[in-house]
């Protein structure tokens, strides 16, 4: 009777603590060998912890992907396996006595997310601000291979593209926008993040305010007052841009269209006025120079079309006529005729210029430079006689000669009397010369 009852409360022991270590009899126990393997793969899978339950006993797999449970009671157990990047998985199996029962676990791995430290990239409305950056972060179980796609004209690039992010690691990501493509206002799109050896994206919107409502526009004017060494440039604003401008100048150079990264210099123009100009005396003769004028904003740069000149000796050619660069002088016109004749300018045959010359003069005078707002003498002279009857006297002779004044853009003469024949009186008047020939 006694030995009755030590094999009851004995089996009921092993029934409440059948996972218990303490039991050692093989032949009233059973026991758990299986594997953990990759569900894709069918690689064995090392250091998967698996949990047994219901006593809760756990173990971790060997290299080889193997896991045991000895000494179990017989009865129905379930098996619950983890491991770091791979779903969860659990199953129920009978352990009978006797034989080991065998438990081959299959689990999946956890797809490959990609994920950014950001929502949102708000560029705002500060023009300066043109180029923000996020993090690409990979918490997973291998090395993220990612690109970005994107449809959006603003976005002048982004640095990497695509690229591989290393397990445990983050990638930097540098987003550079052109708000000169962005229309007024609020503007917004987004950047996605695709993963491209798992699944799933991650999304990023960019936002930028744009308060640029027009660019500026500028034009270059022929340069003046060109000279051996010396010249002026010359330009014009024709739209200031909203919001303005922020410099204005030119440069130059001996090579074709030279830009600000490209010029022998640049001349800075520090007036509010729309037209402007510059003198420059670092150019040297029998060379050709290439000037442009300019006008920056922080988000852009204009150009004016190039003006082409060479420094000269003393005079320039204008459509077929030379023209020297500064006035002969001021005096009668008898004493600026023979001025200009005189003169050995370039080595060069001088005259005073005719009333169609001075006309077309005054209509380039800003191109031509330095003329005063005065009269200037022509080459055109006239004479006539007129019968008085006066004895000793018949006849008063007029001698006229033309002029164009610089001040009103128009023509006019002069004239002196004489009633002596034998003598020319020209007018004594005191103007300006500026030879051609």
């Amino acid at each position: 009777m006694k030995k009755i009852f030590h094999t009851l409360v004995s089996a009921a022991f092993m029934i409440t603590y059948g996972c218990s270590s303490d039991i050692t009899d093989n032949i009233s126990t059973g026991s758990i060998i299986g594997t953990v393997s990759d569900r894709t793969t069918g690689e064995p899978i090392a250091t998967a912890s698996i949990t047994i339950s219901p006593c809760g006993n756990s173990t971790i797999t060997g290299t080889d992907g193997i896991f045991s449970f000895p000494n179990l009671i017989s009865g129905e157990y379930t098996l619950s396996v983890e491991k770091k990047g791979y779903n969860s998985s659990n199953c129920t199996l009978y352990v009978p006595i006797g034989d080991p029962s065998p438990a081959h676990l299959l689990i999946e791995r956890i797809p490959a997310i990609v994920t950014a430290d950001r929502d949102i990239l708000d560029f705002g409305q500060d023009v300066s601000n043109n180029s923000l950056s996020f993090n690409i972060v990979n918490n997973y179980y291998e090395d993220l291979n990612w690109h970005i796609e994107h449809n959006c004209s603003w976005i002048a690039s982004i640095e990497p593209e695509s690229g591989t992010c290393k397990y445990g690691k983050t990638a930097s990501i540098v987003v550079n926008i052109d708000r000169l493509n962005t229309k007024k206002g609020n503007n917004e799109t987004k950047l996605i993040i695709v993963s491209d050896n798992g699944n799933g994206s991650s999304e990023i919107t960019l936002q930028v305010y744009n308060t640029l409502y027009s660019t500026a526009s500028v034009t270059t004017l022929p340069v003046s007052n060109i000279g051996k060494n010396y010249a002026t440039f010359n330009g014009s604003i024709t739209s200031p841009g909203n919001p303005q401008y922020t410099e204005k100048g030119f440069v130059y150079s001996t090579s074709t269209n030279p830009t600000l990264n490209n010029t022998i210099k640049t001349i800075s123009v520090n007036n509010n006025s729309q037209n402007f100009s510059a003198y420059v005396d670092e150019v040297e003769l029998g060379t050709k120079y290439y000037v442009r004028a300019y006008a920056r904003h922080p988000l852009y740069i204009v150009y004016g079309d190039e003006v082409v000149f060479e420094p000269n000796d003393g005079y320039y050619k204008y459509g077929n006529l030379y023209v020297q660069i500064t006035d002969i002088g001021q005096g009668g016109f008898i004493t600026m005729q023979q001025a200009c004749e005189n003169s050995t300018v370039g080595g060069l045959n001088w005259r005073l210029p005719t009333l169609s010359e001075l006309a077309y003069m005054y209509q380039n005078r800003e191109v031509i430079g330095n003329f005063r707002d005065a009269i200037y003498w022509s080459s055109e002279v006239s004479s006539r006689s007129e019968w008085t009857g006066t004895a000793g006297h018949p006849y008063t002779y007029y001698y006229t000669v033309y002029y164009y004044s610089f001040l009103y853009g128009t023509s006019g003469s002069v004239t002196k009397t004489t009633t002596n024949g034998s003598e020319v009186l020209w007018p004594t008047n005191s103007y300006y010369a500026r030879c051609v020939r």
